[in-house]
């Protein structure tokens, strides 16, 4: 009887690959490199075929109709929009007076640009900004994908005529060109806050002058997100009426895991560990404990409710957990001691506020900065989160009470207590064995 032999063919690039199934001989093998370009998708539509300026007299200004540029890309890093004016028909020096100087666009009221300059504005003629004849001019920078709906831009070109400006009609070109971004844009930090990628380490870590530029760009009251890079937690953050960043949330640093902390990103000056949230029968000066109101069985027969399943309540901690292990002492029978203390759980950059009885405090300065009350608990967004005590909450949806970072009472420090929205106490005192709240606000 005759074997039939069966040859196996695999395609490999730039060549077979003949199997022999007997011996596996290869008989034939070739490569080729291989090669392609991928670019992303853009697209732009224009929603006018010009910029008309009209009514424009000797000494006055005005701006031109609005253009509407309607950008779609799926470029994962955004684009910019970049513009010039002027080709080989039509170029500035057709601004040219007869006599004096021309001015063809201004910056706000009254501040003008460079003569026999055009000028455009996105805000309907409060800024301008000056187009160039050679340079493109990045008058849009977007630094994530828009999508399939496109993102439209609202465009007008500005005018100024000086009183001795020839009359004649005036005329140029203007050239838009749209670039995909493929690298990561560079943002400013303001930028990344507005985009939710600023952590508050990333804060913590600007130098003085970044950190000068940063507040002055965020609007007081106004909150933003950033992440906690231990964790990932998501907090909002405000500049508030005293001009600090503070953290509108309970810190939420903590669960049923331990968490390795370092100086480069908890205000603390050595490795530490936070511990598991875990019960115990009794409070604590010397050992550091938490709570988690995620954690919502406290024992085998008594259930309880951590905070309906939110995060508003936040963990809570014991002072020796707060100040990350740096102040675990039961001195509630000796002397009074006065201290500030200078490691805490909060994020690198960041620190538990002081409360001073003299009312010179960062918690005391805040509270004065708002009218009332109400308006100062509802800046902070500070909830009734109550306290824990030998593993029960207590005073949850009464009272609420987070730590400072002084120490003036034997076993105690000084706490922010509020009962409701119109009764707050800036000149409380806790017993540090008690988890409560802890609020942080940026150095």
């Amino acid at each position: 009887m005759l074997s039939q032999h069966v040859q196996y063919v695999e395609l490999c690039w730039g060549g077979l690959l003949v199997v022999n199934p007997t011996n596996a001989i290869v008989t034939y093998k070739d490569s080729a490199d291989v090669q392609f370009t991928f670019a992303p998708m853009l697209s732009m539509g224009l929603s006018a075929d010009g910029f008309t300026i009209d009514n424009l007299s000797p000494g006055t200004s005005s701006v031109s109709n609005t253009v509407t540029a309607t950008v779609t890309t799926n470029s994962v890093y955004g684009y910019q929009l970049l513009a010039t004016v002027g080709n080989s028909t039509y170029t500035s020096t057709d601004l040219v007076p007869s006599t004096g100087t021309a001015r063809f666009a201004m910056i706000g009221s009254g501040t003008e640009l460079a003569p026999g300059t055009w000028g455009y504005t996105l805000d309907g003629g409060t800024t301008y900004g000056a187009l160039s004849t050679t340079t493109p001019v990045i008058i849009k920078s977007n630094s994530t994908t828009t999508g399939d709906y496109g993102e439209s831009t609202s465009i007008q070109i500005g005018a100024y005529a000086s009183s001795d400006q020839r009359p004649s009609a005036y005329s140029n070109v203007v050239n838009f060109m749209l670039v995909a971004n493929i690298d990561p844009p560079v943002l400013s930090p303001y930028e990344r806050l507005l985009a939710g990628r600023l952590s508050m380490q990333d804060i913590g870590n600007l130098s003085s002058e970044e950190k000068s530029t940063l507040l002055s760009q965020m609007t007081t009251g106004t909150s933003y997100n950033s992440p906690d890079s231990r964790d990932g937690e998501v907090y909002k953050i405000s500049k508030l009426a005293d001009g600090n960043v503070w953290l509108q949330d309970n810190l939420r640093l903590g669960s049923d895991s331990a968490i390795n902390l370092t100086p480069a990103d908890t205000n603390i000056t050595s490795n530490w560990t936070l511990p598991a949230s875990t019960l115990s029968d009794t409070n604590s000066y010397t050992a550091p404990q938490i709570y988690s109101e995620l954690k919502n069985t406290i024992n085998s027969d008594d259930s309880v409710n951590w905070g309906n399943g939110s995060h508003k309540y936040g963990v809570y901690y014991n002072y020796c957990a707060a100040s990350g292990g740096s102040f675990c002492y039961d001195d509630s029978g000796e002397a009074p001691v006065e201290v500030d203390i200078v490691s805490d759980v909060c994020p690198k950059g960041w620190h538990m506020p002081t409360i001073y009885w003299n009312d010179s405090g960062e918690y005391n300065i805040l509270f004065n900065a708002y009218p009332d009350t109400a308006s100062f608990v509802t800046a902070l967004s500070l909830p009734l989160s109550g306290l824990t005590f030998a593993n029960y909450p207590d005073a949850q949806g009464v009272a609420g009470f987070f730590w400072s970072s002084r120490i003036d009472t034997p076993g105690g420090a000084n706490v922010l207590m509020i009962h409701g929205i119109n009764s707050v106490s800036d000149d409380s005192d806790s017993s540090r064995d008690v988890p409560i709240s802890i609020r942080c606000m940026l150095n």
